[in-house]
């Protein structure tokens, strides 16, 4: 029997993707860089207007949850400018593109053998390669190790996927299998443990089956099948589903021993360490049924939303949405010239009736459906209100915005919209 949690939604798939290889794109005309890092840390220009730059180079650096920021193509800095991005205005280095793909001479694999690398150095290089989460947060890899060594001892690889439109992951677990594998093996000497779990998702058999082919004779793996529901790959759900332990508010998986990294951000560190790229690519599921030629995509970091829609054949028909992510936790954008980045791992055009919404019903479906068993309602009525405290007091904080709540409400409201607004509201409230 398939291993769950309490409380999620059962999502109808509509992977036009899933039996689409992954193709390259070409480097496009122009980048556009964010210099954003996790939280309130941002990186800081390396660069100037006018400079040229080589792939790979480290163009801009910070301090606090930072992770180094790399030039993903060659070219001359264009502007260095507060620009639209997926989440907001925020300072960007826009690169012009030389079309030469030249390397600079930072690119260079890691020297020593991993079995016989301290763990510092592995940090250290990982750190330099600009490897943060690529399962959406961004949070530095460097810093998670940071904070867990000492303190764990599983290292669990988020293979679910439950966005029901998005299918880079599964791709990237059938078709790249061992790289992935290969960074999981580094992640654990940089994090001091000895048992990985591959965490997927009942709908992904045959991904499994690749994984299980190659760590079966080991008994520093396991892999575990999980009930496809969503929202499966939240790091709290799954250490709760794998481990059965709960992740205090707050607090990150290692107080219950366990480091979480995506199956994405395995595969980068894999990269990094053979041939010495840093974070300079982008893994993307492009879909909808607006889109002529719908994708699973290797995008240059940086790359516009634009140019990515037309490597795809441009729109068959204007969409209603266009959403950076999936449809559940995706956010709703208006601009197409804003970059892919690193807590980017879909583009979908899709048409979606518009639904006027009706008082509350007092069903109670959207308390059946929260993952974190919260009260949405209460939530969204609290801050409709400006009641923040009062918000904060049916633990507004605790909410993974995974959007179940708005999805089951018969009557329509925007419970994870205004659910959003008030965590807003309550982190400038504390600035």
């Amino acid at each position: 029997m398939a291993l769950t949690f309490r409380g999620g939604i059962a999502l109808e798939k509509s992977a036009l993707t899933a039996d689409t290889p992954i193709k390259e794109m070409p480097s496009p005309d122009s980048v556009t860089i964010p210099l954003s890092g996790h939280g309130k840390d941002c990186a800081k220009a390396l660069v100037a207007v006018g400079d040229r730059v080589l792939k790979g180079q480290k163009i801009a650096d910070g301090e606090g949850n930072v992770a180094p920021i790399h030039a993903s193509i060659s070219g001359t800095v264009s502007a260095i400018a507060t620009l639209p991005t997926p989440t907001g205005e925020e300072e960007c280095i826009v690169l012009q593109n030389d079309f030469k793909e030249e390397l600079s001479p930072e690119v260079t694999p890691f020297d020593t053998p991993i079995s016989k690398a301290e763990p510092e150095a592995l940090i250290r290089h990982i750190r330099e390669k600009g490897i943060a989460g690529l399962g959406g947060t961004g949070f530095p890899a460097w810093a998670k190790l940071t904070e867990a060594r000492g303190k764990v001892t599983r290292l669990i690889v988020n293979c679910a996927e439950c966005e029901p439109m998005l299918t880079g992951i599964h791709r990237l677990l059938l078709e790249k299998t061992e790289e992935v594998i290969g960074g999981v093996k580094i992640l654990m000497r940089a994090a001091g443990v000895e048992k990985a779990i591959f965490a997927l998702e009942d709908d992904k058999e045959d991904a499994a089956d690749e994984i299980l082919k190659l760590v079966r004779s080991s008994k520093n793996f396991a892999v575990a099948v999980m009930e496809t529901k969503y929202p499966q790959g939240d790091e709290r759900l799954l250490v709760h589903t794998l481990l059965r332990k709960e992740i205090p508010a707050n607090a990150l998986p290692s107080a219950v021993g366990a480091i979480v990294f995506n199956a994405e951000t395995c595969w980068a560190v894999y990269r990094a360490f053979v041939s010495g790229l840093p974070c300079v690519t982008r893994l993307l599921t492009v879909s909808g049924d607006c889109v002529k030629e719908p994708a699973n995509l290797l995008v240059p970091m940086g790359t516009s939303f634009r140019a990515v829609l037309d490597f795809c054949g441009g729109f068959s028909k204007m969409p209603d949405k266009l959403l950076a992510g999936g449809p559940m936790m995706g956010r709703a954008l208006w601009n197409t010239a804003v970059p892919v980045t690193k807590t980017v791992g879909g583009i979908l055009a899709i048409t979606a009736p518009i639904y006027k919404a009706s008082p509350c019903i007092r069903c109670g479906k959207c308390v059946r459906a929260c993952p974190m068993h919260l009260i949405p309602s209460k939530l969204h009525a609290s801050v409709e209100k400006g009641d923040l405290n009062g918000a904060k007091l049916y633990d507004i904080e605790v909410c993974n915005e995974c959007g179940a709540c708005t999805y089951v409400c018969p009557a329509k409201i925007p419970l994870l919209q205004n659910i959003r607004i008030g965590k807003e509201l309550l982190a400038k409230k504390r600035s």
